[in-house]
């Protein structure tokens, strides 16, 4: 089997609406998360082990609310 090469992406983009959006695209996620975690350690933040025992339903839920909030006090504006 020939080695395919791998690579990964952050991709900013406006939509049709004008929204903007963002796409990670992580093809080698092992390296990412174990990276992700002695940096969290390093900076003495807790880590959840395991998948947790919130739905993705709740967790979506209490995110927008959360981001919502945010928003309200913290308007993002991005060059057009």
């Amino acid at each position: 089997m020939a080695d395919t090469p791998q690579h990964s992406d952050i991709i900013f983009y406006n939509t049709p609406t004008g929204d903007v959006k963002i796409e990670v695209i992580f093809n080698d996620e092992t390296f990412w998360v174990t990276r992700l975690d002695a940096f969290l350690q390093f900076n003495e933040y807790n880590i959840l082990k395991g998948a947790g025992k919130v739905s993705h339903d709740v967790a979506m839920k209490l995110a927008e609310k959360e981001y919502s909030k945010f928003t309200s006090k913290n308007p993002l504006h991005f060059p057009g």
